[in-house]
């Protein structure tokens, strides 16, 4: 049956900031993830999942994540 009517297309992005971040030994910044939906490609709505995220470095010895916290160790990438 076609009833004229088609169904909502649904997109989602998941969005890190920053998304690349310079810091110096020592130095701390902030993360911060948030989740968009659209409908129809227009913004339905943005939940902040920064607490629900599971953060993590590659590298433990150039820097350290805690929390949403990312702090600087040791001079590398």
């Amino acid at each position: 049956m076609d009833y004229g009517q088609s169904l909502p297309v649904v997109t989602a992005s998941l969005d890190v900031a920053p998304s690349e971040t310079s810091i110096r030994k020592g130095q701390s910044t902030g993360l911060k993830a948030s989740y968009s939906k659209y409908v129809d490609g227009v913004l339905s709505s943005v939940t902040d999942v920064t607490s629900d995220a599971v953060w993590s470095v590659d590298d433990d010895s150039v820097a350290s994540v805690s929390g949403s916290t990312l702090t600087g160790v040791e001079q590398g990438n």
